[in-house]
């Protein structure tokens, strides 16, 4: 029987304790069905723990998404209409470039968890 490796291995239980969530198994039931598959208790707790997690992030994961777009564009907006208005009499010119960056930073953390 071929070995797997310390990765494919971690995936495989990562997959398992989706599975059993998905199931609706309790904290307790999950354990035991991971010690079943020779994980220790603590570890056992901690990969439903980073399921949990990562289901969470993944799920939130897209309201960043929109929210990042909404500030890039909205900032893009603020800049230039701040500057049509400097240019047409209005005096001066008022640069909201953090907005912009901040927008940027939340598309790039969505899809950064979305793939995660």
């Amino acid at each position: 029987m071929k070995e797997r490796s310390v990765k494919e291995h971690i995936n495989y239980l990562h997959k398992k304790t989706k599975e059993l969530i998905g199931e609706g198994l309790s904290v307790r039931e999950m354990v035991e069905a991971l010690k079943k598959e020779g994980v220790e208790e603590p570890y056992a707790k901690t990969l439903i723990n980073n399921v949990l997690n990562d289901d969470r992030d993944h799920n939130n994961s897209l309201g960043l998404l929109i929210t990042g777009i909404v500030f890039f564009v909205g900032g893009l907006a603020i800049n230039y209409y701040s500057y049509q208005f400097a240019e047409n009499g209005g005096g001066f010119y008022i640069i909201f470039w953090g907005i912009v960056v901040s927008g940027a930073g939340m598309i790039a953390r969505a899809l950064m968890t979305w793939k995660k």
